[in-house]
């Protein structure tokens, strides 16, 4: 499964603060980001080795040192499919975000706003899901550490399928019992039936 999602990211530098009376009222800046420090952050999302984030190539830098940027990316989860209940059915996926460094100093990647209602219409869902709900938790590691993770659960447009295959197949189905309804002379029970076999055999072959 594969999401679009925006994320927007917000760091503190000391180094960089500076006081906005010394400089014309200025308290914040744009610069480019191949000239400060940036966090090597990692989506976990599944896939081996996770996925590594993008920095765009401006950021802002506010006079107290906070250094905020957005940017937009695509992230393929590898989620548990049950498909017990399909077309019917509803998964649970997760992601989460990881500070990933070499000789990393001990920094903790929190959530913006943990606490934040869901609300359905803040997402614009395209093709057969949409999304239930959506859930934000703090996880510490073995190592103390501590970063985000994001819990999602979305369902499937079941219309499609329930028109394409499951009204198809009951109708059939349904077709079958009638061949005990033919008078013993019809000489078209035989045929009937291997018709109707055969129809379903097709469809069955179509839809596979």
């Amino acid at each position: 499964m594969t999401v679009r999602v925006f994320i927007q990211m917000s760091w503190l530098q000391r180094n960089l603060s500076w006081n906005p009376s010394e400089y014309l009222a200025i308290d914040r800046i744009k610069l480019e980001t191949n000239s400060i420090w940036l966090p090597n952050i990692i989506i976990l999302s599944g896939e081996k080795g996770g996925q590594k984030i993008e920095f765009p190539d401006i950021a802002q830098l506010h006079s107290d040192g906070n250094i905020t940027l957005s940017t937009t990316t695509y992230v393929t989860f590898r989620c548990d499919i049950d498909f017990d209940k399909y077309p019917f059915d509803s998964q649970e996926c997760h992601f989460g975000f990881y500070f990933d460094d070499v000789n990393p100093p001990h920094i903790d990647v929190v959530p913006w706003n943990a606490s934040a209602e869901f609300k359905s219409d803040s997402y614009a869902v395209t093709g057969e899901w949409y999304i239930l709900d959506f859930s934000t938790e703090l996880f510490t590691d073995f190592n103390n550490e501590s970063w985000p993770r994001y819990h999602f659960k979305v369902k499937r447009r079941s219309t499609y399928y329930v028109i394409t295959v499951v009204f198809p197949l009951i109708l059939t189905s349904a077709m079958i019992p009638l061949v005990f309804l033919m008078p013993p002379e019809n000489g078209e029970k035989v045929s009937y039936l291997v018709a109707v076999f055969t129809s379903t055999a097709i469809f069955l072959n179509f839809i596979r």
